[in-house]
């Protein structure tokens, strides 16, 4: 039987480039090491500029299929979780381990997002959206944004671009200078921003695996993330500083509403690869702060933590992912 060549897409235009070539080693490495009897691992990597690289070989993106059988999608924001890349594939006539082409603009942008999960009757926290084309345009427009948002959502606040993940450049502002700042800091970045309320509570992650253990949305054990800053970072949450514990402490109400907003984000997303939700479990709310369309992969990565509380090895998800591309 010939093995069925995997490439591994990984790093990318956005700025989670790094956290990308993670995800991407991470899953080559068990490719290689433990799958290497049905898998050939491919590296497919995309330069900062977008040039195609295969075995460290520039390609143009249409001959890909001459190279591999299926890709496993390790790109992380832009490109990877905004259907980009689904698109080239579906193109090309190549499976991919997710599909994006329908929602994934609304993954990978959070304003879409908030939209999705207030349509599903579910919480998000508040929040403003900071355009750079109107502040480029009108001097007063950033003061102006920054009054408004002083006046509707009550300090303090969480600046974060409004595309992207990874914690990439999120700030907390506690004082009406500290908003101007972040804004002025922000847009100086990224096209627009996202202003949202900060919420007091415990921060859970939450995830699910399509089609694991005969059920069609099979939900991994909620874990808290344990940090010593206010806001998860991006340098915290990929440097290592950060703990996922146990939810024994949660109230069996809490958990089957966690529950619920899982199997309800599964339902409308329709997802072929894993997916991680990030929330907040306030005293009488919980909030939805962000979907993860493509969940790091690698040592002390919210997913894996989850899957090892379930007796899933590494290997045996990355099996799982692959089962439906069958046999060459």
């Amino acid at each position: 039987m010939e093995k069925i060549r995997v490439g591994v897409v990984r790093g990318g235009i956005s700025p989670e480039y790094s956290v990308s070539l993670k995800t991407g080693a991470t899953v080559l490495g068990i490719l290689r090491s433990e799958l290497s009897d049905r898998y050939e691992a491919i590296d497919v990597l995309i330069d900062r500029e977008g040039i195609w690289h295969v075995r460290g070989m520039p390609i143009e993106p249409e001959t890909l299929g001459e190279y591999i059988d299926v890709v496993w999608n390790a790109l992380h924001g832009e490109y990877g979780e905004d259907g980009m890349l689904d698109s080239i594939l579906e193109s090309l006539r190549i499976p991919s381990t997710t599909r994006f082409q329908f929602l994934g603009d609304t993954i990978s942008n959070k304003h879409k997002t908030k939209e999705l999960i207030k349509n599903l009757g579910l919480g998000t926290p508040n929040h403003e959206i900071v355009r750079k084309d109107l502040a480029e345009i009108n001097n007063e427009y950033l003061v102006s944004e920054a009054k408004k948002i002083f006046t509707k959502i009550s300090p303090p606040w969480v600046v974060k671009p409004l595309v992207g993940g990874s914690s990439i450049d999120v700030r907390l502002a506690r004082t009406f200078d500290e908003l101007l700042l972040a804004l002025y800091d922000g847009l100086a970045l990224y096209d627009d921003l996202l202003v949202e309320e900060y919420v007091y509570g415990r921060e859970i992650v939450a995830g699910m695996i399509p089609n694991f253990r005969n059920e069609n949305h099979y939900q991994l054990l909620p874990l808290e993330i344990h940090k010593k800053e206010s806001l998860l970072s991006h340098s915290t949450r990929h440097g290592g500083d950060v703990r996922f514990l146990d939810t024994h402490t949660l109230h069996p109400f809490e958990k089957e509403e966690i529950h619920g907003i899982v199997r309800s984000l599964a339902e409308i997303l329709g997802h072929t690869h894993a997916f991680t939700v990030d929330m907040i479990v306030a005293p009488r709310k919980i909030v939805i702060l962000e979907v993860d369309g493509v969940p790091a992969l690698g040592e002390n990565t919210p997913l894996f933590s989850m899957l090892e509380k379930v007796g899933c090895t590494p290997k045996q998800f990355v099996e799982h992912i692959l089962a439906p591309h069958g046999t060459r």
